[in-house]
């Protein structure tokens, strides 16, 4: 237990719930398999015992983002210790990035904040999937993890785990009890491995972002209302006829799509856009 554990209290607002698993850390580390050639993210470093986890690799350099500057007792050794190590301190989501993207990450490895992993994993694919970034390997909430994973006609369906799903691949890499946090939360948690390696443009296309966030409005309702409420500028029979074309009844809902289908909207859109 560090100096410093009975007298910081942790944040709920923030989301802060401390690894303290160190055997979690390595598995982590060793998922991430990083090299030296490495440039690593690490959102909410916490304390720090993850990112002392990535400093014992031979990463080329790491950038940690936290918005807490209660916690700069604990990360400022480490700073001071390892030239490697560059601490911003700034809200992750709200942050643009423009100072590093000099030398961006090619891997994000993190505990992320539970209560800002859709938008800070939106934020990062936006930034940095088209400088270089081909990993991420972080920890989220279960739930979360089973929406980033979610398949086709399954209700955990979801924007953000289709983009990931078309520009690569996701899988579990090791659930973690809830006893290796502090303090403990109400929720479970797995670590998700992310490989990027094509459609590195979709988190940044407008279009794209549009066409998903309509498609999913109210789940409820068929894509054809959802897509003709959200104004395209596209007739009900031509989405009709399109989707029969995909194979889908005009009654499919956003949940139903395969990524190739939501693929072949946006250009099926963007089309009718012109």
């Amino acid at each position: 237990m560090d100096n410093y554990s009975e007298r910081f209290h942790p944040r709920t607002t923030l989301g802060q719930n401390f690894l303290i698993d160190k055997n979690v850390v390595e598995k982590i580390i060793r998922t991430s398999e990083i090299s030296v050639n490495d440039v690593i993210l690490e959102i909410g470093p916490g304390k720090g015992i993850l990112t002392r986890g990535i400093l014992n690799s031979p990463c080329r350099k790491i950038y940690s983002v936290e918005i807490d500057r209660r916690l700069e007792k604990y990360l400022k050794e480490l700073e001071s210790f390892d030239s490697r190590l560059n601490i911003i301190w700034e809200d992750a989501v709200k942050y643009s990035y423009q100072d590093i993207l000099h030398d961006p990450p090619n891997k994000v490895v993190a505990n992320l904040p539970y209560n800002i992993t859709t938008p800070i994993l939106w934020k990062l694919l936006e930034v940095f999937s088209s400088c270089g970034l081909s990993r991420l390997v972080v920890m989220v909430q279960k739930e979360s993890a089973l929406r980033l994973c979610g398949k086709n006609s399954t209700r955990e369906r979801y924007p953000l785990g289709i983009t990931i799903q078309t520009m690569g691949t996701i899988n579990y890499a090791m659930k973690v009890s809830r006893q290796s946090f502090r303090p403990v939360p109400d929720v479970d948690s797995v670590v998700v491995d992310i490989l990027l390696f094509r459609n590195l443009h979709l988190p940044s296309n407008i279009l794209w972002r549009r066409i998903l966030k309509a498609g999913f409005s109210q789940r409820r309702k068929t894509l054809v209302k959802n897509l003709l409420m959200a104004d395209f500028q596209v007739e009900r029979k031509e989405i009709e006829t399109f989707l029969s074309e995909l194979g889908l009844n005009k009654s499919a809902r956003a949940e139903e799509l395969s990524c190739e289908n939501w693929l072949e909207m946006l250009s099926f859109l963007k089309h009718s856009l012109k």
